[in-house]
């Protein structure tokens, strides 16, 4: 997301010239459905989600690429969306259900060893803000999506993934969420 002409109106949590990975590696400036070849760009214009950014952190991490460009960039944004506390309703336009993203981001900090020092500082805000969201009977609301489900198994997994050491909460606090999730 470097020096763009297109923008997604919808972007508005992405600063301008944020420099994180945009989600679709297709050339802006060709026709939408132009062939087969260069591939379909929904909507005609390119735009910054918050899970893909979380997914190429992982994969990078993953595959031991820590200076890839854009990583030090993409981690800002993504640990922007934490401080903010705008990621449980703006920044992943393709992934409708609200719990994808601290899922996709403690995936790649736990599973891929994901270089990722600004999201890490912040684990502990993502913890208790996942907490925040957590129903009286443990289940998690997935946002635009209704599934209680999926919701409350991202949720927790994501929870797990930060671990208690890292989430900042009392054990007993902790271990009573996740028991009472499960």
């Amino acid at each position: 997301d470097l020096d763009r002409t297109m923008h997604d109106h919808r972007d508005t949590w992405t600063p301008p010239n944020s420099g994180a990975y945009l989600t679709w590696l297709k050339d802006e400036t060709l026709p939408t459905f132009g062939s087969s070849e260069t591939g379909v760009m929904p909507l005609g214009v390119n735009n910054v989600d918050c899970v893909v950014n979380a997914n190429v952190l992982l994969a990078a991490g993953i595959n031991g690429l820590h200076d890839l460009p854009g990583l030090v960039q993409a981690d800002a944004l993504l640990a922007h969306m934490i401080i903010s506390d705008k990621w449980t309703n703006q920044c992943a336009f393709y992934y409708p259900q609200r719990m994808m993203f601290p899922y996709t981001l403690t995936r790649a900090i736990r599973d891929g060893q994901a270089h990722a020092p600004e999201s890490k500082k912040f684990l502990y805000l993502l913890a208790k803000q996942i907490l925040q969201l957590q129903n009286r009977n443990g289940s998690f609301h997935g946002g635009y999506d209704k599934s209680p489900v999926l919701a409350t198994a991202l949720a927790t997994v994501s929870l797990l993934n930060i671990g208690v050491k890292d989430s900042g909460i009392p054990q007993a606090t902790y271990t009573a969420a996740i028991n009472k999730s499960l």
